[in-house]
This record gives C-alpha cells, structure tokens and sequence, in this order.
C-alpha cells in the first residue's frame, strides 16, 4: 500500500515539473505584431513574433521611424532631402551630407564602374523627363531623350569625404532604388536590436525574411507574375534571413506610344529610353536589399544571357530570369528554394553557359 502512495506521490510531482518548465518557456504575452505605412510612395508592412508584443510593436515603429528618416534623406520628391539638396547645388557648390548618403553614392559609383556603366545614379533629369516624379508618366520624344542623356555624366559626380559636389547641371542624382534597399536592410537591423528573431519587412515586392518561421522552418516569400493583374502568383522561395528584391515587375505603368508598351520603370542609360529587351523581371536573392537592389536592376538592363552570367560571378546570390515568353531561368544555387505554381503558363528551364573560350578556338 506505500508502495502505490508513493507512485501517485512521484507522478504528481513529476506533472507539476513539467508544467512549470512549459509555463516558463512562453510568455502570455507572447505573439505577432504587426503594421503599415507608405514608403517612399511604396506599401511598406511589418510583422514580427516576440516574446512580448508591446516590445515587438515598439520594435516595428523604431524600424518604421529609421525608414522614414531614410526617405527624408534620399527621397528626391522632398525638396529638403540631402538628395535634393545636392541636384539643387549642382554646378554651383558642394553639400554636406551625412555618412549614409555618402556611403550609398559611394556604392553606386563603384557599381557604375563594375557593370560599366550600365547602373548609373546619374539620371535623376531623365526619370523627371519620363515623369516618373509625377502621376503622369509620359514618353518623352527622341530629341529631348537624346539630349537630357548626353547631359547625364557619372564623372561629374564628385565624392569628398562627406562633401558632394555635381560639376554639370544635367546631372542629377537618383538613389530611390538603393535606397528602398538599404531601407530593408535597416529595418532588420533595428529589429534585431530588440531581440526580434522572426519576421517579415514587406516594401513593394521586395521582402527581407528575418530568421526563421516559428518551429524553424523557411519563409515563404511568394513570387507575383510579371504585368498579371490582380496580384496573381507566380510561385514562392523558401528562404531563411535573405532578402528578395526583384526589378522589372515592382512598379508597373501601362502607357503606350507607336511603337511598344512599356511596363516597368528601368530606364537604360545606353539609350535614355526605357529597357526593352528579352526579360520580363530579374529577382535577387541576396543576404541584404541593399545588393538586391544594385544586382536585380543591373542583370535586368543587361538582358537574359549577360544578365544571367552577371549573376553567376556575383559572390554569395541567386536569382531568376522570367522572360517575356514565360520561361524561367533560375542560378543553380536556387535548386529545392523555387517552387513554380503556374506551372499551365510558365516553365522553368536549365541555362546553358557556353564557354567563350572554346568558341574562340
């Protein structure tokens, strides 16, 4: 009879052992949060999973407020930003910026100089020429394309220290798109200065997936298809702390003139005239936004095969090709993080690279 009390004695505490284990690993408070807001005339949201959810809400609203001061820095359609400051000086005087503005011109000076030329932070007057500053974009004709163009001179970009001068008018900086890069990459940061391990930073189609999903498993960051309406999907990554950042698909304008449609706003700095070659969009993946944001606009510009060979020597990212013709082309180190769902419209298919030095012999 002891023997059985004493059973029933050791099971009750062995029970209440492990609820107080299980009490203690979780917090009543413990859950998502979440918010939006307008960035840079882009949907920004972000969720996050904490152990306490007032913390995870005031996380989001520093993450949100560091964005903000971004936008106030670089965005050109505020008449005070550095940025605008700088094209209001130029061929006049130098201005005095801060350490990020310096750092993101400095970086797109040495991507202009590594694509050659073809990212190019130098035609803020050509994206004003094309509207892209306002409601109504329009098509500006050959004559005034060609002459705004000749104007726009990276070499008149000149960096010291933290002062920036333009030496010519036509120049006019624009660092929207690194920016909005460089702005996920922030958001992170200050997300995971709260301790925040998990979670998603949204800003148009450009998501950055902080850590992993609740139980260890990989976002699914979803794919839209290029120009389809009503936000249809084309498949989904699977990715734990990257950031997917794609060009060609984030902004769509539907105008026309004689001769083509254009759906994107990527201008071509060779032309002056908006990119128009085999691909339909290029998507990074990359450990920040902000090498998204320089590496998908210049695989783009660049077209399918160029473009697909830029990728593959870039250290450290992934990506894919859609075409205009429905095909997909994803780096090898893509393999089982694609997931095609359209697989009725689209197809995926192996790029094959050629060696140039075996057709040259």
């Amino acid at each position: 009879m002891l023997l059985r009390i004493k059973n029933k004695y050791t099971s009750m505490m062995f029970l209440m052992v492990i609820i107080f284990i299980l009490s203690g690993c979780t917090s009543p408070d413990r859950g998502w949060s979440d918010n939006k807001m307008d960035f840079m005339h882009t949907s920004s949201e972000i969720r996050v999973l904490h152990q306490n959810r007032s913390l995870g809400r005031e996380a989001i609203e520093e993450a949100f407020a560091r964005m903000v001061e971004i936008e106030g820095a670089f965005f050109t359609q505020h008449a005070n930003s550095q940025v605008s400051r700088i094209n209001a000086s130029a061929g006049i005087s130098p201005v005095s910026v801060d350490d990020e503005v310096r750092f993101l011109v400095e970086e797109g000076l040495k991507h202009n100089e590594f694509s050659e030329g073809l990212f190019h932070i130098g035609l803020g007057n050509l994206i004003t020429l094309w509207g892209f500053n306002s409601n109504q974009p329009r098509i500006p004709n050959t004559d005034a394309t060609s002459a705004t163009l000749e104007t726009a001179k990276i070499e008149s970009i000149q960096l010291t220290g933290n002062e920036i001068m333009i030496l010519e008018r036509g120049t006019s900086l624009h660092l929207d798109e690194l920016a909005k890069g460089y702005a996920l990459d922030e958001a992170a940061r200050i997300l995971g200065d709260f301790g925040i391990d998990s979670g998603l930073i949204t800003l148009g189609d450009d998501v950055y997936a902080l850590g992993e999903k609740p139980g260890g498993n990989s976002w699914h960051v979803w794919i839209k298809k290029p120009f389809a309406p009503n936000h249809e999907m084309l498949g989904y990554l699977e990715v734990i702390n990257l950031a997917v950042t794609t060009t060609g698909n984030d902004t769509p304008v539907n105008f026309t003139d004689d001769d083509a449609e254009y759906y994107h706003r990527v201008i071509d700095p060779r032309t002056g005239r908006l990119v128009s070659n085999d691909l339909a969009s290029v998507t990074v993946i990359s450990n920040t936004g902000l090498d998204g944001s320089l590496y998908s606009r210049t695989a783009f510009i660049m077209g399918l095969d160029e473009g697909y060979r830029y990728l593959l020597e870039a250290p450290g990212l992934e990506g894919f090709f859609i075409t205009q013709d429905n095909i997909i082309y994803a780096t090898p180190g893509l393999s089982g993080m694609f997931h095609l769902i359209d697989e009725e419209n689209y197809t995926m298919e192996i790029m094959v690279i050629e060696d140039e030095s075996e057709n040259d012999q």
